[in-house]
């Protein structure tokens, strides 16, 4: 075969054209996988950045959860420190009404007349 050979430049033209359109396809196919493994790697940012705000969330969480148990452990401190202000007030209430009953025996047995009760 020689250079001027008509049926080896028809071949040899059809060969190139042939890688040319291959190349191209190949060229195609290396840019769409750039732009996916661009996607992917963004892909993977953000379920990392999920991954930590996840973990932030959850040790918020944990911490709120604490504060909660926290306050109601006060609150049922608060409770029975109540509950101990009113029994006190109940025995003052108690002390009181006795009081009361010996004054007005007191009152009876010193025969005051109501006159002088203050109004």
């Amino acid at each position: 075969m020689s250079d001027q050979d008509p049926e080896a430049l028809r071949v040899a033209g059809f060969t190139h054209a042939w890688m040319r359109r291959a190349d191209d396809k190949l060229d195609k196919i290396l840019d769409v996988l750039g732009r996916h493994e661009t996607r992917i790697s963004r892909l993977e940012r953000d379920v990392s950045e999920i991954r930590i705000d996840f973990s932030s969330l959850e040790n918020r969480l944990l911490y709120l959860n604490k504060d909660v148990m926290r306050i109601g452990d006060t609150v049922d401190v608060m409770n029975l420190k109540l509950e101990a202000m009113n029994a006190g007030i109940g025995r003052l209430d108690a002390k009181a009404d006795s009081i009361e009953v010996r004054v007005a025996n007191i009152e009876g047995k010193l025969d005051i007349s109501p006159a002088f009760e203050p109004n």
